[in-house]
Order: structure tokens, then sequence, then C-alpha cells
């Protein structure tokens, strides 16, 4: 740690690599036994903020994570899906068929011998407003909705917030009187 010290005669200054610590005082006349000293002390006087994009936000910075790569979707899902826009639930004939097509649907994409989505499956281009968006809103029925949704769920709504890693400026006024 390189430290620089100014002696004792002067104000006290002491920079240590990018932090920079001070004291300046000014004594009244040391011929009187009362004595008032002004003092100013400052840490971090010329700290600049350093912002950067929040910590751990999906495991890194990126504004989208790694969306489900799921080759079908489950009754839980689509039924949460379901009662969000009011559409009849896979226990039922009709949305037990609307969750089929689904999976159909999937299936029909799958590539490697019915195993995987295609490496593009999700490159897309994003609707309007998708940041604001609910995942929910999206019709999972079709294959642009159903992808939609997929990319809403992994987004990261962490993205853009940022915070200032480094430490704040304390200055420090003071009056000290001797008697």
């Amino acid at each position: 740690m390189n430290v620089l010290e100014v002696p004792n005669e002067s104000p006290t200054v002491l920079i240590c690599e990018t932090v920079v610590t001070g004291q300046i005082f000014a004594p009244s006349s040391a011929s009187h036994p009362r004595l008032l000293q002004f003092r100013v002390d400052a840490l971090n006087l010329f700290n600049h903020p350093v912002f950067q994009v929040y910590p751990n936000n999906a495991g890194g910075g990126d504004y989208i994570g790694a969306p489900n790569p799921a080759t079908t979707m489950t009754a839980a899902t689509y039924d949460t899906w379901a009662r969000f826009n009011n559409q009849p639930l896979s226990t039922t004939p009709d949305g037990a068929a609307a969750l089929a097509g689904v999976n159909s649907l999937l299936a029909s994409q799958l590539v490697g011998g019915g195993k995987a989505l295609p490496p593009n499956f999700f490159n897309v281009q994003l609707p309007q407003n998708f940041w604001a968006s609910n995942a929910l809103s999206y019709d999972i029925r079709t294959l642009s909705g159903y992808k939609n949704y997929q990319l809403r769920q992994a987004y990261g709504t962490n993205f853009g917030t940022l915070y200032n890693s480094s430490q704040p400026r304390y200055i420090q006024l003071g009056i000290k009187l001797y008697f």
C-alpha cells in the first residue's frame, strides 16, 4: 500500500492509492492561554462516482437470460397462462386441446431427432414495449406468442439499474476551543 504523509508542521494530507484524506487546521495565536482551532477533515475529497451494473443480475449484466429450452409445455404452465387470459384450463376438453396444440406446435419445430429446439429458435424481433409487458399477455397458442412469452419470462428486470460502487465523500468541519 503506497502511503504518502506530509510532516506534522503543515496541514496533514494522507494519500493512499486513489483515496485522498486530508486535514487543514489553523490555530489562533499560540501566545494566549486560550486557543481556537478551525478544522476541516475530508475523506475521498477527489472522489468521482463510479457507476456499475447491479452485480449478480441473473449471473451477469445482460438484459435477458436464457429462455426455457423445454420442448413441451406443462399443464401447470398452461393453466397459469389460461387463468390470466380467461381461457379454459387444461382439465377441460377445450383446454386440453389447446395445450395439445401448443405442444404440437413446439414438436413441429424440433431438430436433432426431435430432441431440441433449433439454436436460432428465439431469434425474433421483440414487440413494442416488450420490457413493460406481462409475459402472460402473449398468446402462447401461436409460435411468435410462445417465443415472446418465454423471452419475457427470461427478461432481467434489473437491466439498467446502476449503483455507485465507490466510497462516498466525507467532509467534516470543526472548531476546537482550548482553555
